[in-house]
Parts: C-alpha cells; sequence; structure tokens
C-alpha cells in the first residue's frame, strides 16, 4: 500500500464560487466501508487503513464496541478541506478531520501531516459503544485521542506532547527549569547555569478545567474559539489517558459504562488528579518524558536558543565545539528533578549562531552609544 504521507495533494473538485464542499469523485468499497477520494491510489490506500485500524479499535473497545454494519456502511471522504455538502468550507477550516455522526461519515483533510492518526481518532468516534454516547464533557475527545495513540503509536509523542501543552498553557503555563552544563576545559568540576522559566501559547487562553466535564465542553459545534476547544480537549486527554495508564483498557472500560451522576468524581479519583491549578500543573509535568519533551522543543525551539545564545557567548568564536561539550537538560515541575538530557543541541548551531550576531551588534551600539 502507498503511505499516505507520500500521496501528492492536488486539487479537489471545490465549488469556489459558492464557497460549498462537493463529493470526491472516486469510490472504493468494502463489505462496511465506503471512502470517496480524488484519486484511485488514495481512496485504495484509505480504505485499507480504515478496515486494519477499525479492526484494532474494536478489539480495544471491546464487545459493546459499534461494529461497522454492511447494511448501513461508514463513509470516509478525502478532501483538500474538510467539509460537508452545503456548509461552508470554514465550518471546520482548523481541523485535519471530523466525523458527521448524524452522516455516519468522516471527513479528512488530504495530504495532512498527521492522517493517520486523525483517522484513527475519527474511528474512535465512529465506532464508540452505544452505552458509551452519554460521556461527561470532552471526554469522548480524550478517549479517541487514548485510542488513536494506541493504534499508530509512532504519533504518539507528538499527540501527548501537543494536547499537554494546550492543557498546561490553558491552566497557568508550563513551569519548567533549564539546567546547561557548560563547555568543559578537561577539569572534573562543570559549572552549570540554571534557570527556571514558565512557558506559554502566543495567543492567550483561559478555561476553568471544570468545564472539562461540562454537557457540550469541547464539542465542534459549540460555542467557543478553537483555542478554548483545544484547551479542554488537551485537558480531556490528560484525565483519560492517566486513567488508562492506572488501570488499563478495563478501567477505561467500567468508567465510560459509569452514567451514574457523580461520574466527574469517579474519573478524578480513577485519574490521580485534580482540577486545582497547583495540582494540574505538577500533574502535566509529570507526564513530560524524553520523547515529549523533544516534541515540545521541536515545536517551540525558542527559549532554547535564547538561552544557549547569551550562556555560551564567551565560546561564540569556536561555536560548534562550544556545543559539542554542552549538556542541556529540561525539568517539569511535578517531573524528575534530574530532568531529561537533549540529544540535540548540536542542531540548533545555526539559529544560536545569528542570535549571538545579533547579540554583539547591540552590544557594540550600546558602547558607542555610552562612549
Amino acid at each position: 500500500m502507498h503511505s499516505l504521507l507520500s500521496i501528492p495533494a492536488t486539487c479537489a473538485l471545490v465549488a469556489l464560487a459558492s464557497c460549498v464542499a462537493t463529493t470526491p469523485e472516486v469510490e472504493r468499497r468494502s463489505a462496511t466501508c465506503i471512502v470517496r477520494a480524488p484519486g484511485a491510489v488514495e481512496a485504495t490506500a484509505v480504505l485499507e487503513l480504515a478496515q486494519r485500524q477499525a479492526a484494532r479499535i474494536l478489539e480495544l473497545y471491546g464487545p459493546d464496541g459499534l461494529t461497522l454494519d454492511p447494511d448501513h456502511p461508514l463513509s470516509i471522504w478525502l478532501q483538500d478541506e474538510p467539509a460537508q455538502p452545503g456548509l461552508g468550507l470554514r465550518s471546520h477550516a482548523d481541523a485535519e478531520g471530523f466525523y458527521a455522526h448524524k452522516h455516519h461519515r468522516i471527513h479528512l483533510r488530504r495530504g495532512a501531516e498527521r492522517i493517520e492518526r486523525t483517522l484513527a481518532h475519527e474511528l474512535a468516534h465512529a465506532c464508540l459503544p452505544p452505552r458509551w454516547s452519554d460521556l461527561p464533557g470532552s471526554l469522548e475527545e480524550g478517549l479517541a485521542d487514548t485510542i488513536s495513540a494506541l493504534v499508530v503509536p509512532d504519533s504518539a509523542a507528538s499527540l501527548r506532547a501537543g494536547r499537554l501543552s494546550a492543557a498546561a498553557f490553558a491552566t497557568g503555563g508550563l513551569l519548567v527549569e533549564v539546567m546547561i552544563d557548560l563547555p568543559d576545559d578537561g577539569g572534573l568540576v562543570r559549572a552549570t547555569y540554571a534557570t527556571r522559566l514558565r512557558l506559554e501559547a502566543d495567543e492567550e487562553v483561559a478555561v476553568d478545567p471544570r468545564s472539562v466535564f461540562d454537557v457540550d465542553a469541547g464539542l465542534s459545534g459549540a460555542a467557543g474559539e478553537a483555542a478554548e476547544r483545544k484547551a479542554l480537549y488537551g485537558l480531556a486527554y490528560l484525565v483519560v489517558s492517566r486513567v488508562h495508564a492506572r488501570h488499563g483498557m478495563d478501567g477505561l472500560r467500567r468508567l465510560c459504562s459509569d452514567d451514574a451522576p457523580e461520574a466527574s468524581r469517579r474519573w478524578l479519583e480513577a485519574a490521580e488528579l485534580e482540577l486545582d491549578q497547583p495540582g494540574l500543573r505538577l500533574a502535566i509535568g509529570s507526564e513530560f518524558g524524553p520523547r515529549e519533551t523533544w516534541e515540545l522543543l521541536r515545536r517551540q525551539p525558542d527559549f532554547l536558543v535564547e538561552l544557549l545564545g547569551s550562556t555560551l557567548l564567551p565560546w561564540s568564536e569556536d561555536l560548534e565545539a562550544a556545543l559539542a561539550r554542552t549538556r542541556v537538560r529540561i525539568a517539569f515541575a511535578g517531573g524528575d528533578p534530574r530532568g531529561v538530557e537533549l540529544p540535540f543541541v548540536r542542531a540548533l548551531r545555526a539559529r544560536v549562531a545569528v542570535l549571538q550576531s545579533s547579540l554583539r551588534r547591540g552590544a557594540a551600539a550600546q558602547d558607542i552609544a555610552d562612549s
């Protein structure tokens, strides 16, 4: 099967004049799925992937899972912009995919970077056991993320870093300590520069963590900005993934079947989680291991570049050698105080060099101004 990530994204047929979506042209069928896409190779690839993923998801859900029915086949549409016919193209402009429950149809963004993970997430919605349909608030989204991480493990670290960061940024920021072991001169003792930072999102957003259990919280059609939904999805993932880590799928299945009024309390107890800010901050920090940390730094390297540039300024004449002798560790509030060592510091050399050049120019200009 062709890799979905290597399929080129060409133009789909979109009625631009009226700003509505149209049905993809090519169709491929199995006994339980109908895939529509602009091209035959894409349609076949998505169909084969969907069948494999659905089988794994139903295995995770157990006997209560909603088995795909030949009399009511699931539709999957691959589109340049995921949208339903007759609705504006921007109705899901920020999404890589969504599940239209009324039509039993998944819409996927063509050429999306994480299309395998997105498909698994939407299949988790489509196959959700009917008894679990009353999950409180955003927990169905958290469940779908947890399932997709199990079905597509290669993208689990990226998903976790994104969701955990979103939860942190909406509830006071992510507290980290950066420890830089400076380049040594061959001696037994190495000097360490350490500083504490609070990482925040570019776009300010704040939510009440308790709203993760509100009936309509985080739903795609609910009122609220995309950033708020993203924050609620992060909190929901935090709750559900911690339950899974502590109690496995058996524990998740029991909680998902629990429709008692105090279900939210049972979820928090099972997740060993409190929704006050200090408790959340420590819980989120404890979830960042090496892979999540590396993903976070891959997405947001600016603060590390700034620290390395200023701290290693005395070694700027031989920056390559200095970076080779520098160790950097990141520790999160609530996590291992020894921190996670970063193996890619030398890859930041070009950006650090640019920053150091700017710092030297600024210092020279200040000297002239002071003279």
